[in-house]
């Protein structure tokens, strides 16, 4: 199924690989353009990602108490200004977990917390990446001095993340976690339970909206279970072929199709009015 034809009253979707194309650093003037249109339009939009709220919230300046953020991969969700849902990873088994991943070569590791983002003092290499994704970064000696809740660890390959180490992961750790390929190297270990999908489920029953009625846009692994939890999902043509294949449709730029889509669905309502 394809958005034409189709009434929308919802958009979600994903930002690095999706909104963000290449070497983007926010979306396009022409997104910012169909956001505003929709908005006025009475269709909501949520951003949806493994990046911090915070991050998210800059890039949405301006419309930010209008509209829904599942950051952290859904481990955290916020509608209209407020947080309405967040589950956390026990201090110590996230420790547990950063242990582990100290024996991993060519690999980086960040914990997000809902205040901040945490590397080693000592990582250099990897705060340029952590201030593309976390408004504060915050060096940190050890991981034990911690002292909010843990959102979500990842771990940072320097090359493409091994599927051995995926599979030897979600063995040891995936009865407490679930563990996602969330693109660029980046294997985001959060919360059982929590994900882009289950967080969108929960927003429609707070923020009252149909899941029938609404399209997500993605490329990654952690994109999927939003596929499946609502009326039509979008793989990017970039995506896996696995995502494409969880998904009802490609596309190579987001707003084009809600260009389309946005004047398509009003002409039908002028054309009925």
């Amino acid at each position: 199924m394809k958005l034409e034809n189709t009434d929308i009253t919802m958009v979600v979707s994903d930002f690095d690989g999706t909104l963000l194309r290449e070497n983007m650093k926010e979306p396009s003037d022409k997104f910012y353009k169909v956001l505003q249109d929709m908005l006025n339009n009475q269709i909501g939009f949520i951003a949806a990602s493994g990046r911090q709220y915070s991050n998210l919230k800059r890039m949405m300046a301006g419309v930010e108490e209008k509209i829904g953020f599942i950051a952290e991969n859904g481990s955290l969700v916020v509608w209209k200004g407020k947080i309405v849902y967040k589950n956390s990873i026990s201090n110590e088994f996230a420790l547990s977990i950063i242990e582990e991943l100290k024996k991993e070569q060519d690999v980086d590791i960040y914990v997000s917390g809902v205040n901040g983002g945490y590397i080693f003092s000592s990582n250099e290499s990897l705060v340029q990446k952590a201030e593309n994704l976390c408004t504060n970064v915050v060096l940190v000696k050890d991981f034990v001095d911690i002292k909010e809740d843990i959102m979500k660890v990842a771990a940072v390959y320097k090359k493409q993340i091994p599927e051995e180490a995926k599979e030897r992961f979600r063995k040891k750790f995936g009865q407490e976690v679930s563990i996602l390929d969330s693109g660029n190297g980046w294997l985001d270990f959060i919360p059982k339970g929590s994900g882009k999908g289950p967080a969108l489920k929960i927003l429609s029953k707070i923020a009252g909206f149909s899941l029938d009625h609404t399209v997500a846009f993605g490329d990654q692994e952690n994109d999927i279970s939003m596929f499946g939890a609502v009326k039509i999902g979008y793989a990017m043509e970039t995506a896996y072929d696995y995502v494409k294949k969880a998904a009802d449709n490609t596309c190579k730029i987001v707003e084009d199709i809600l260009w389309d889509a946005l004047y398509e669905q009003a002409d039908r309502r002028d054309k009925t009015a």
